[in-house]
C-alpha cells in the first residue's frame, strides 16, 4: 500500500510541478538536467514514506504544499467520482436553492477582481448537495446551462423530476425554473359541476346471463344446491381445470361485538350465484357446504377472504382451506396500485365500475331479504370471481425470469440491487443467457455489458444478458391501460396500471 501511495504521490507532484513552473521554467529544468549543471551539487534525499524517524527529511511542509496536494488529488482522482455521486443521489423530488457570497471571497482573483461573486447550491429533501456551481452574479442567465445538464442527469439515471423547488424569490424564479423542469408546473383542472349521484356514478351490475339463486334458511335446498355445485366442480376436476369459486359473507355490522356472526354465505361459480341465508339458531352447516369450504383443491377468492374464513371458524368451528386474497393477487400483477384497496376500488380498476356499498350496513338476519339486498350480496361474490378471471390472465410482475420462460414474453432488466427495472423489452431467445429486444429505457445510464444503454441508440435493439437480470413485467400493450369490462363504466376514466418509481442506482453499474 505504501508503494502504491508513494507512486501516486510522485505522479501528482510531477504533474503539479509542470503546471506551477510553466513551459519556460520546465524547459530550463530539462536543459539543466541534460547538461549536468547540478552534477556537483549534493542534495539531501527525501525520506521514505514509511520512515518513522526522518519523515519529510526533517522538514515540515508549508501550508501551500498541503493545499496544492489536496487540490491536485481532488482534481485528478476524486472530481469525477464526486460529480457522479452528486448526480445519482436519490431523493430529488423536493429541491431547495440558495446563493452564498462568502466562499468566492476565498478563491483566486484576477487583478484584484473576483471572477465569481456567488456560489449557487441546490440541495434535496435530505439536505444533500445535488447541484453546485460558481457564477459571476445572481442572474438566472448563468444558471440555465447547468440546470439543463442537471435535468439531463435526472433522465440518465432514472430519477423522478422535482415537484417542488424552494427559493427565496418565487416571483422572479418561478417562470425560469418551470421552463427547465416541466414537472414544477401545476395543472389546474376545472371544477366538475355537482350532479346527482345517479347521474355522476354508475355502479357495477350483474350481466344478463348470470343466474342468482336465493335459499332462505332451508337446509334441504342448501343440500340440493351444494350437490349441484359439487357436481359441476367434479366435472372440471376430471377435466384438469383449476377449481375456483367466489366467496363472501354478510352479517350485521352494528350488532356483532364478538365478530362471530354469519347471516349470509354467497358463492359464485360460472354463471351461477348461490345466496345462502343462515339461521342464527344453527350450530353447524350442511355436510355438502362444509366439504366445499374445507377442500384444499377448491380455491376461494375474495377481498379479505381470510376474515370470512375466521368468522366461519368462530361461528361453526369449520377450518376453511385454500384462500386467495384478491388485493395482493392483483397488486402483484400491477393491476392496482395498492393491495389494500377495497373490493369496490379494485372493481373500478379492473372491471371498470365500483360496487355500491350502501347496503353493506343493512340488517341481514331479517326473515326475508329484499331484492336489492339479494342483488348486493350477489354482486359482491360475483365481482370477486370476475376480478380473478381477469387478473389470472396477467403475468406475475417482478418475478425472476426462468430459463424456461417462453420466447416472446415481456421482461424488464432489473439487476438484483435495483428496486425498479432499468429497461423493458421482449425475450427473443432464452436460457442462462437471454437475448432481449429492448423497446423502452428508463435508466439510460445503466451499464449493460460495460456500455451505457444510451450508447446503443434509440430502441429497439437487442442485448444479450444473464437471465438472472430479467424479471416478468406486464405486456407493454397492457401496462398503459386496463380495458373496461362492464358497460356501467362509461362515467369513469380508465386507470393506468404501471407505476413508476425512482431507482437507487449502484455506483458500480452506472455511467
Amino acid at each position: 500500500m505504501a508503494s502504491s501511495h508513494s507512486h501516486h504521490h510522485a505522479t501528482v507532484v510531477a504533474r503539479r510541478a509542470q503546471e506551477l513552473n510553466g513551459p519556460q521554467k520546465f524547459q530550463k529544468l530539462l536543459r539543466a538536467k541534460k547538461k549536468g549543471l547540478f552534477r556537483n551539487y549534493s542534495f539531501q534525499p527525501c525520506s521514505k514514506f514509511d520512515d518513522p524517524h526522518h519523515q519529510y527529511a526533517g522538514y515540515v511542509p508549508l501550508a501551500t504544499y498541503f493545499r496544492t496536494m489536496y487540490t491536485a488529488i481532488i482534481d485528478d482522482k476524486l472530481k469525477l467520482k464526486m460529480e457522479k455521486q452528486t448526480m445519482i443521489l436519490d431523493g430529488k423530488k423536493l429541491l431547495e436553492c440558495d446563493h452564498s457570497f462568502k466562499f468566492p471571497k476565498h478563491i483566486a482573483k484576477i487583478e484584484d477582481a473576483s471572477v465569481f461573486t456567488t456560489l449557487f447550491t441546490v440541495t434535496n429533501e435530505y439536505e444533500e448537495i445535488v447541484h453546485q456551481v460558481l457564477v459571476p452574479s445572481k442572474s438566472l442567465l448563468y444558471l440555465k446551462h447547468s440546470l439543463e445538464k442537471m435535468k439531463e442527469a435526472y433522465d440518465l439515471y432514472g430519477h423522478e423530476m422535482p415537484v417542488a423547488f424552494f427559493t427565496d424569490n418565487v416571483q422572479s424564479d418561478k417562470r425560469f425554473l418551470e421552463g427547465i423542469f416541466d414537472s414544477l408546473k401545476v395543472i389546474e383542472k376545472p371544477p366538475q359541476q355537482a350532479t346527482g349521484s345517479s347521474e355522476s356514478r354508475s355502479f357495477l351490475t350483474l350481466p344478463s346471463d348470470i343466474e342468482m339463486r336465493y335459499v332462505n334458511r332451508d337446509i334441504g335446498r342448501i343440500v340440493e344446491t351444494m350437490k349441484s355445485l359439487s357436481d359441476k366442480l367434479e366435472v372440471e376436476r376430471n377435466a384438469g381445470k383449476p377449481l375456483v369459486i367466489g366467496l363472501d359473507t354478510e352479517w350485521n355490522v352494528d350488532d356483532d361485538p364478538q365478530h362471530d356472526q354469519v347471516d349470509l354465505i354467497q358463492i359464485a361459480h360460472g354463471n351461477t350465484i348461490d345466496i345462502l341465508h343462515i339461521d342464527r339458531s344453527w350450530n353447524t352447516l350442511s355436510e355438502e357446504l362444509v366439504n366445499l369450504l374445507v377442500k384444499s383443491d377448491i380455491t376461494k377468492v375474495g377481498r379479505n377472504v381470510g376474515g370470512d374464513f375466521s368468522r366461519i371458524n368462530k361461528r361453526f368451528g369449520i377450518v376453511c382451506q385454500m384462500k386467495l386474497e384478491l388485493g395482493s393477487f392483483c397488486s402483484q400483477r400491477q393491476l392496482v396500485s395498492n393491495g389494500l384497496m377495497s373490493l369496490s376500488d379494485i372493481s373500478l380498476c379492473i372491471l371498470g365500475a365500483p360496487i355500491d356499498k350502501g347496503p353493506q350496513r343493512s340488517v341481514w338476519n331479517i326473515a326475508d331479504l329484499a331484492a336489492n339486498l339479494q342483488m348486493y350480496a350477489a354482486i359482491d361474490a360475483w365481482a370477486s370471481l370476475a376480478i380473478y378471471n381477469v387478473a389470472v390472465n396477467h403475468p406475475l410482475v417482478g418475478a425472476r425470469v426462468s430459463p424456461t420462460c417462453p420466447v416472446g414474453s415481456s421482461a424488464g432488466i432489473k439487476p438484483s440491487r435495483y428496486r425498479q427495472p432499468v429497461a423493458f423489452g421482449e425475450i427473443m431467445a432464452n436460457g442462462r443467457t437471454a437475448v432481449v429486444k429492448i423497446t423502452k429505457i428508463d435508466v439510460s445510464g445503466y451499464l449493460a455489458n460495460g456500455i451505457a444503454l444510451q450508447a446503443y441508440g434509440k430502441p429497439s435493439f437487442e442485448l444479450s444478458l444473464p437471465a438472472s437480470h430479467l424479471v416478468t413485467v406486464a405486456p407493454m400493450s397492457q401496462v398503459s391501460r386496463i380495458p373496461s369490462a362492464n358497460p356501467a363504466a362509461t362515467n369513469y376514466p380508465e386507470i393506468a396500471a404501471a407505476i413508476s418509481n425512482p431507482n437507487t442506482i449502484p455506483d458500480s453499474e452506472i455511467l
